[in-house]
């Protein structure tokens, strides 16, 4: 990467490096799982809070300067939404499946397990913080869409080849995510 882009990476809009800060958070959130269900569980999540992330940051990457960018824009917070929607009720189940024995998500240096109720506190205490982030990130990305239909409610039409080039691009991105999770 270059020193620019190193730069220029620190002043992100919000959403953005909240989106990557989620996805941190819930890969390790993952991570306290058992063997079994981590195979079932932490790539999923990890697809999801990735999308949800690069998706964020595409998004911000485009500043339109005509109707068919503004509608590439909004696809891209929309399919961020979505995600981070998804990602959601995945974080849902982990928490679930770690609230049924909450001591072996957690492990002590010295070797002892955690008790009960100091493991359940903590597990408490990881899923409040990701929710709230998660609510955040919704309201940031809802304040985004908002901000850009007044801002670019006037924009001017596209070309006529856009919205042809602007449907196909759809079309693959569609079929792309989707052969992501199936």
């Amino acid at each position: 990467m270059s020193v620019l882009k190193v730069k220029r990476s620190t002043s992100k809009m919000e959403y953005v490096t909240n989106g990557y800060a989620i996805e941190s958070y819930s890969i390790d959130f993952t991570k306290r799982l058992s063997t079994k269900n981590a195979r079932l569980f932490q790539e999923p999540v990890k697809r999801l809070a990735m999308l949800q992330a690069d998706t964020a940051y595409m998004a911000n990457e485009i500043y339109p300067t005509n109707l068919a960018e503004y509608q590439v824009r909004r696809l891209l917070l929309g399919i961020s939404m979505a995600t981070l929607h998804a990602l959601d009720k995945r974080m849902s189940d982990v928490y679930e499946i770690l609230m049924v024995n909450p001591s072996d998500a957690f492990n002590r240096q010295n070797g002892k397990p955690m008790s009960k109720a100091d493991a359940i506190a903590r597990l408490d205490k990881m899923a409040e913080t990701l929710g709230d982030m998660i609510d955040t990130q919704d309201s940031l990305i809802i304040g985004v869409r908002d901000s850009d239909k007044e801002r670019f409610s006037h924009l001017p039409p596209a070309d006529s080849e856009i919205p042809t080039i602007l449907s196909e691009t759809v079309k693959q991105l569609s079929s792309s995510l989707f052969g992501l999770f199936f």
